[in-house]
């Protein structure tokens, strides 16, 4: 084999190699922050806030969490020219475990649902309950026009407290040895 067809081929390789590592980025860059807006498919979301709350509701009526409630408000906009369901959403924490909406909808307030759709350029804002330890976690967003997909957005939650609610419930301590 000639130099020149060597060194044609070690170019083109390079140039392979490049083009296969900036698809693998694009995949990887599928991690948003609270408050940024993110297209899945044809809708639009944008997580407002996310509150830690020790109990819902008030006196006979109130509701306390196994472990505590996280209420994350969001808008859901439909970019696309049908309606659309909003699929049930889910929250990861740091180790990978995975946490699914709480559909008891009784002490939420403005709560987006349990059957949810948006008309064709329209937007619906509401919260969503989730029941989780204390943690920073990422709101997983999946394609509602494919659903057989496995790809997935991520909105970044951090763990902050609202200065004016009640706190979470405290986190234990750690036995000394």
């Amino acid at each position: 084999m000639g130099a020149s067809k060597l060194v044609f081929l070690y170019a083109l390789a390079a140039v392979l190699s490049c083009s296969c590592g900036g698809a693998k980025g694009k995949h990887a860059a599928r991690e948003y922050s609270l408050g940024e807006d993110v297209r899945v498919g044809s809708l639009s979301y944008h997580v407002i806030e996310a509150e830690w709350k020790s109990q819902l509701g008030e006196g006979m009526l109130s509701r306390s969490p196994q472990r505590n409630f996280l209420l994350v408000r969001l808008s859901v906009t439909n970019g696309g020219s049908q309606s659309v369901s909003v699929p049930q959403l889910s929250l990861e924490n740091p180790s990978g475990e995975s946490y699914s909406e709480n559909m008891e909808g009784a002490g939420i307030p403005n709560w987006l649902g349990y059957i949810r759709s948006v008309a064709p350029a329209q937007t619906e804002e509401g919260n969503l309950l989730f029941d989780v330890p204390t943690n920073t976690y990422r709101l997983k967003l999946t394609d509602p026009d494919d659903p057989e997909s496995k790809a997935a957005w991520y909105i970044n939650i951090p763990l902050t407290f609202n200065p004016t609610g009640p706190d979470p419930l405290p986190i234990p301590p750690i036995p000394q040895q």
